[in-house]
Formats: C-alpha cells, sequence, structure tokens
C-alpha cells in the first residue's frame, strides 16, 4: 500500500525539484536529466558562449558599475569566469550549464544578489566548489544545484535565503555542505540522491522551510540533526537513506501536514522531542527501527500509519490526545507491549487497526482515556493480545 502511494505522490512531483524544473519550462512531470539538459537558452538570455564573449560582457559590466539588468547563461565553451570579477547585482537570472571546462566558479566572488527567479548550476562535469559565490546573500527565486559530477564541496557561507525553492541532488562527489547563515527557504527543499553526502550538518542555522523538505536516496547519509530547524510548512519526507541511523530534530515543532519516515534501511533512532502538531504520521518499512518517540506530539489531524518496523520495540506519543483520522499500528513483530505510548488518548475519528504484531501482548495505554472512535475497531493477530471488534470490547 505504502509504495503504491509513494510511487503516486512522486509522479505528482510533490517531492522533487522535478516538478519546479518542469513548471519552468511549460511541461507536466518528466525525467529530470531531460529537463536538465536542454539546449536552448531562454529567450530573454543573454548567452556567453565562449571565452571571447565572457570578456566582452565583463569589459560592460565595469562600465555600468557592477551591475547588469537582465539574464545571462554560460555556454559550454567557456572555460574561465575570470572576466566577470566585476558583476556584483545580477538583475535577471544566473544559469551555469552543460559545461565539461569550468572547474570553478573564480570571478564571480563579487556577486551578492541574483534578483531574478531562478539561479541554476547543473550538469557541469568538472566544476569542484561553488566557492567564488562567497558573498551571495539571497536568492528570491530558485536555486538549483543538480547533477555536477565531481562537486565536492558546497560552500556558501553568506546565503541567507532561498525564496522558492532549493534542490541539491544528483551530484555524486558531494562530500559537505556549507550554508552555514541559511535561515529560511520560502518552499521546497529537496536534498536528494547525493551518493557521498554523509552529514546536514552544515544547515546548521535552517529554521523553516515553506512547503516540503524532502531528504531522499543518499546513500551515505548518516545523521539528519538539524537542531534550530522549528517549522514545516507542509511536508517532512525521509526516504530510501540506506545508512541513515538517527532522525534528531531537536527544535521542530510543527510540521503543517505529512511526517513520513519510510525505508530507511539503517535507521535506528527517531527522536522528535518538541513536535507539538502533525497534519499526519506514517513510519513505515524500517526495519532497524526501535525507537519512536514523540513525547510532546499533542494532536494529529488525520491518520497516524505505523507499520512493517521489524525491530520496533517502543512508541512514545504519550501526550496525543486525538487522532483525526485512522490509527493504524500493523506488522511490527518486535513490537511486545503498548502498556505506555497512547496514555492521553481520548479519540480517534476514524478506524483503530492494531494486527498482526505477533509479540504484543499488552494495549493498555489505550484504555486508559479513549472514549470515542469514529469508525471501525480491528484488532486481531497480535499474539497474545485477544481480539477486539468495538470500543467496549478494547476497554473491557
Amino acid at each position: 500500500m505504502m509504495k503504491s502511494k509513494m510511487r503516486g505522490l512522486i509522479m505528482k512531483g510533490l517531492c522533487s525539484i522535478v516538478a519546479l524544473l518542469a513548471a519552468l519550462h511549460g511541461g507536466g512531470v518528466v525525467d529530470a536529466k531531460l529537463v536538465l539538459n536542454f539546449d536552448a537558452a531562454e529567450s530573454d538570455d543573454l548567452v556567453l558562449k565562449d571565452n571571447f564573449s565572457v570578456d566582452d560582457f565583463g569589459k560592460s559590466v565595469e562600465r555600468s558599475g557592477g551591475v547588469y539588468s537582465g539574464s545571462i547563461r554560460i555556454g559550454p565553451d567557456v572555460t574561465t569566469l575570470d572576466s566577470l570579477s566585476n558583476l556584483e547585482v545580477l538583475d535577471g537570472n544566473l544559469t551555469i550549464a552543460n559545461n565539461p571546462f569550468l572547474l570553478s566558479l573564480a570571478g564571480l566572488e563579487n556577486l551578492s544578489t541574483v534578483q531574478g527567479y531562478k539561479l541554476w548550476i547543473f550538469n557541469n562535469t568538472n566544476l569542484r566548489d561553488l566557492d567564488a559565490l562567497r558573498r551571495l546573500r539571497n536568492v528570491p527565486g530558485y536555486l538549483a544545484i543538480w547533477n555536477n559530477t565531481n562537486l565536492e564541496t558546497l560552500r556558501l557561507p553568506a546565503l541567507e535565503t532561498v525564496g522558492e525553492d532549493l534542490g541539491i541532488g544528483d551530484n555524486a562527489n558531494l562530500l559537505t555542505l556549507e550554508l552555514p547563515k541559511l535561515s529560511n527557504v520560502g518552499r521546497k527543499l529537496d536534498i536528494q540522491q547525493n551518493g557521498k553526502l554523509t552529514s546536514l550538518v552544515g544547515l546548521e542555522a535552517l529554521q523553516s522551510v515553506g512547503w516540503y523538505f524532502t531528504v531522499w536516496d543518499n546513500d551515505n547519509l548518516r545523521e539528519l540533526d538539524l537542531n534550530a530547524l522549528a517549522s514545516i510548512g507542509r511536508f517532512l519526507w525521509i526516504w530510501e537513506n540506506d545508512l541513515l541511523s538517527e532522525v534528531v530534530l531537536g527544535n521542530l515543532r510543527t510540521v503543517g501536514e505529512d511526517l513520513w519516515i519510510f525505508n530507511n534501511t539503517n535507521l535506528r533512532n527517531i527522536s522528535l522531542e518538541t513536535v507539538t502538531n502533525l497534519g499526519y504520521l506514517e513510519i513505515e518499512d524500517n526495519p532497524n527501527l526501535t525507537l519512536l518517540s514523540l513525547p510532546n506530539l499533542l494532536q494529529v489531524e488525520g491518520y497516524v500509519e505505523i507499520e512493517n518496523c521489524k525491530s520496533l520495540q517502543e512508541l512514545n506519543l504519550e501526550s496525543v490526545t486525538d487522532v483525526g483520522g485512522d490509527l493504524t499500528i500493523q506488522f511490527n513483530p518486535n513490537l511486545s507491549s503498548l502498556a505506555a505510548g497512547f496514555d492521553m488518548l481520548s479519540s480517534i475519528s476514524g478506524n483503530l487497526t492494531i494486527r498482526h504484531n505477533p509479540t504484543l501482548a499488552s494495549i493498555q495505554s489505550l484504555k486508559k482515556n479513549l472514549t470515542a472512535v469514529g469508525g471501525e475497531v480491528k484488532i486481531f493477530d497480535n499474539g497474545q493480545l485477544r481480539t477486539a471488534a468495538s470500543l467496549q470490547d478494547l476497554i473491557a
């Protein structure tokens, strides 16, 4: 069930920069690399196709006092950006794409502002760092750093906000993120398929994400520890990060819609100690998860699903009073007790389903305060736990 749901969500483009790229080019959801490999510049782009055109443009910028009103695209034959050293403000978009020669962005050291809707850096096969963008403070639209095969360090020390979407993906050799002042992403933050990235510690100042925060398929990511992050407007999705061992978000309070943690093979600990409100809670197919702790969670507006976590031994949702949809706990073979964990739960608007938990022997915490189940009660096939088909059966 969950896998089909995941495929459906991905096809809608809700969890990837692909949707952004497709939308900006007038199409639907398409393959990321097809979008990123488009060759034609947008009609209003000034294309700097080679070093000579970069030099000429640099002289023009110097005469204008470091400001250019328009969008520029760096072409595939450019080998150096040194002539752009006077560029300070770009009142338009900046695209650096499909270039096999650039090793760095040296020449852009004085660029502090890109006022257009996008700054895209993608498909630059030999680019190793972005260090030259050290003065860049704000991107009001979209910042995409995508498919730069040899990029090892993503260092933007002055960047404070991204107004719309920030996508960091498919950078096969990316080792570190260093965005120490980034506090806000206006819509989507997407970190995916960076095969050598081990930590998100370089996002230590991040406080809020307006819509979606997705962390997907980063093979060597070992920890997700963002202690400044306080709010996510809609979705937090963490899935298929094979070596991720813990999710610790020490100041996160609200996720407006869905908290979904799925299929992280080595995940052992989910500790969200300060979360008080969620739209939905889905914890599924994390085979080594032993502890799920949200001790200050008060309300879930939609459903709660905890399923197919083969090592799960302990649940702590002790402060939850209301579940606005279904509560489902199923296929967790090592979950032996709910003697504690749902102590304050008084109402479930949807169904209550507890099934196929073969060692479960107690659900005592559900009996303490639960007075209303809006849908069906389906409790069966839980080891020593007797079957219940109604609230009366449950609390008897």
